[in-house]
């Protein structure tokens, strides 16, 4: 799933665990959920820019101390072994988050469009907007 993505589905557990500790958990058990999924992958380059902007966007919108920004940051943190692969820091077979190695639960089928991609985006935003205007 798209580092956007997760930041979402994020933010939306954040917005309705309203616990930050909590939030960052469940955040990054989402992570696992979300990668089952069918999904596109966008490049190494827009990955960056979109996962930035969407982390942003959720700090600046909810606050950098938020429940939703520590959602977001749990549900994005463990896509950094991505990154390291990428970078070359480590091989991408050393890779050890559950849904990042296919040995415990396989990573979503492709999909040739990022439609998905981008309703589950949008859901995850109108998700965590509903639950903030019920505080």
């Amino acid at each position: 799933m798209t580092g956007a993505v997760h930041i979402g589905i994020g933010a939306a557990i954040g917005s309705i665990l309203k616990r930050p500790g909590i939030s960052f958990a469940a955040g990054i058990l989402s992570h696992i959920i979300a990668d089952a999924l069918p999904h596109k992958d966008f490049s190494a380059a827009s990955e960056a820019i979109f996962t930035t902007a969407a982390l942003a966007f959720v700090g600046t919108k909810y606050g950098w101390n938020s429940s939703e920004t520590w959602g977001a940051v749990g549900a994005i943190l463990p896509d950094v072994e991505h990154c390291l692969a990428v970078g070359k820091v480590i091989q991408p077979d050393r890779r050890f988050f559950p849904s990042h190695t296919n040995r415990m639960i396989k990573h979503g089928r492709k999909t040739g469009t990022s439609l998905g991609t981008a309703l589950i985006f949008a859901a995850s935003i109108v998700a965590a907007e509903i639950a903030s205007l019920r505080k």
